[in-house]
């Protein structure tokens, strides 16, 4: 039973540790996971395409922002709007 606890307690220690050492953008899946109102909205097109390391954060706050204001929002325009950021 002990060797059960410390191989627990090592896998838990492993995953906090990789959780820190993502920057910032790599957490924004897990946290659409937990937001029906976002993941209700767009299709997976879009939900990849607004957690992707690729689009800068205030094209996805804006995004987010129009999604929840109800408009609908696709994984095209999503990569539009990262391409006129980009220029």
């Amino acid at each position: 039973m002990p060797k059960r606890n410390a191989a627990r307690r090592s896998s838990r220690l492993r995953r906090e540790r990789l959780h820190q050492r993502q920057p910032a953008g790599a957490r924004r899946p897990a946290l659409y996971g937990a937001r029906p109102d976002i993941y209700r909205g767009v299709g997976w097109r879009a939900l990849v395409e607004l957690a992707s390391q690729a689009t800068p954060e205030s094209v996805w706050l804006e995004l987010e922002a129009r999604i929840l204001a109800g408009e609908r929002v696709n994984g095209a325009e999503i990569i539009r709007a990262r391409k006129i950021v980009a220029d």
